[in-house]
C-alpha cells in the first residue's frame, strides 16, 4: 500500500512538471499593426508586411492572401500602437483560422528603423 502511494505522489509531480515545460514553451510573432479594432479590444498584425500595403485596403489585403501570417489579436494596450508599429507577441494559443486569432500573454513594441 505504501508503494502505490509513493508511485502515485512521483506521478503527479511528473505531470505536474510537464505542465510547467508546456507553459515555458510559449509561441511568439512578430509583425506590423495592420489595423486597431477599438470596437473589439484588439489589433490585426501581420508578419512581414511591406510598408506599401499599409495604404492598403484591409479586406482586400486579407483577401489576396498574400501574406500567410495575419492574426487578431486581443489582450493588447490599444492606446500603446499606432498602425505601422512593429510588434513582437508572446501567446499560448492560436486559433488557426485566416486571419488567425489569439490572445498576447506578452507584448513589445518594437523600435522603428
Amino acid at each position: 500500500m505504501k508503494f502505490m502511494k509513493v508511485l502515485l505522489i512521483c506521478s503527479l509531480l511528473f505531470i505536474l512538471s510537464a505542465c510547467t515545460i508546456f507553459n515555458s514553451n510559449d509561441q511568439r510573432v512578430q509583425g506590423y499593426v495592420k489595423e486597431i479594432d477599438q470596437s473589439n479590444k484588439r489589433i490585426l498584425v501581420i508578419s512581414e508586411l511591406v510598408p506599401e500595403d499599409l495604404q492598403e485596403d484591409t479586406n482586400k489585403l486579407i483577401q489576396s492572401n498574400q501574406y500567410s501570417e495575419v492574426y487578431w489579436v486581443s489582450g493588447i494596450n490599444l492606446s500603446k500602437f499606432n498602425v505601422g508599429d512593429e510588434i513582437e507577441i508572446t501567446y499560448d494559443t492560436l486559433e488557426t483560422s485566416y486571419p488567425g486569432i489569439l490572445t498576447a500573454k506578452k507584448y513589445t513594441k518594437l523600435a522603428n528603423e
